[in-house]
């Protein structure tokens, strides 16, 4: 697994292991119990922790009954410390390559012409 580089942003799966880690340590229940009771195996769980992969709604879902912690709680603990909602849906759109600044005015899609398809016309090379 690539390491994290220094300059890297957290991410909200991040802050969402550290959300439902710390309602385990509050309740104080081992990483392996919740894993059993969970049915999330342990492996699993320990990369949901540190958030180097995604938990599902479902297992968030399960971990919340588990530690008698609603779901909902739990995402909006992680997301209180993420920074919100709307940073989280400013992290997911794709960066703009245009600004406003550039003031370029969007035309619509562009199809090229049905002659530009491709034709059964022999290539021929530069003429000299």
């Amino acid at each position: 697994m690539p390491k994290k580089s220094k300059n890297a942003p957290e991410t909200f799966d991040e802050h969402l292991g550290a959300a439902v880690d710390a309602a385990r340590v509050r309740r104080r229940v081992q990483q392996e119990d919740l894993a059993h009771n969970t049915g999330i195996p342990l492996t699993t769980l320990r990369r949901r922790l540190a958030g180097t992969t995604s938990f599902t709604v479902a297992e968030i879902e399960r971990v919340g009954a588990t530690l008698k912690v609603s779901a909902g709680d739990l995402v909006q603990s992680a997301l209180d410390d993420f920074g919100g909602i709307d940073k989280l849906v400013a992290m997911s759109l794709p960066a703009p390559t245009i600004v406003t600044a550039d003031n370029v005015h969007y035309l619509g899609h562009v199809t090229p012409p049905l002659s530009a398809a491709a034709d059964t016309k022999p290539r021929v090379g530069p003429q000299e």
